[in-house]
């Protein structure tokens, strides 16, 4: 089982210019590590309550990388409604 870490970019209004600067900042890291493919990065609104917000999950290999100070370890992503964010996409594959 691959090893995630999260990222919560807060209230899905106020993120989007947040998750477009990680989009490229994780975008540039995987071009650095030579498009290793354990490196992939992830996104999903999710919602609680009246609020949604946007939640990023990247792998272990592109963490150690990137060393994003708020990215908290998680064992098992749930990939219902995830999209493609940066590095490898796993999402065909399904397989995490």
């Amino acid at each position: 089982m691959q090893q995630w870490f999260s990222v919560s970019l807060g209230d899905a209004l106020l993120a989007q210019a947040k998750l477009s600067m990680l989009e490229q900042y994780l975008s540039d890291c995987y071009e650095q590590a030579e498009k290793s493919p354990n490196m992939s990065a992830l996104y999903r609104h999710e919602s609680r309550g009246l609020h949604c917000y946007v939640s990023v999950f990247l792998t272990a290999p592109l963490q150690q990388r990137a060393k994003l100070d708020n990215a908290v370890a998680c064992h098992k992503i749930n990939t219902d409604n995830m999209s493609y964010l940066a590095g490898y996409n796993v999402l065909p594959n399904m397989d995490f």
